[in-house]
């Protein structure tokens, strides 16, 4: 008998750092992580047939569309999956309040919980 496969996360962050240690925190607490740089990274990988279980975004994605935007399309194009907003600079004006949202710095037991399904 094999075991469970573990979820797929997509980390979608502009910042190579913040992406390597979230990469590993998940990594830890059962995930496989798949990283990109950009939203356009994103969403490339995910038109490339990448299924994740659930999407963490930085609100602030540098140059090209932010996480809000990304997740916007998402709610199109891959609806019913599950997307975590996150920003060090808090909930922006127009964040859609209906999505998870943490600030950074934030538990990665609290982003195991969110990106499993748990409420706040």
């Amino acid at each position: 008998m094999q075991p469970p496969a573990s979820p797929c996360l997509l980390l979608v962050d502009d910042d190579p750092m913040v992406r390597a240690l979230l990469t590993v925190g998940m990594e830890d607490q059962g995930f496989t992580v798949v990283e990109a740089a950009s939203g356009e990274a994103a969403m490339a990988l995910l038109d490339g047939g990448l299924s994740p279980s659930v999407v963490v975004t930085d609100i602030d994605l540098g140059g090209g569309c932010s996480g809000v935007e990304l997740a916007d399309r998402l709610l199109h194009s891959h609806p019913g999956l599950r997307v975590i907003l996150i920003s060090g600079r808090g909930r922006q004006q127009g964040d859609a309040a209906q999505r998870p949202f943490l600030a950074k710095p934030f538990p990665l037991a609290t982003l195991s919980r969110l990106a499993h399904g748990a409420p706040l």
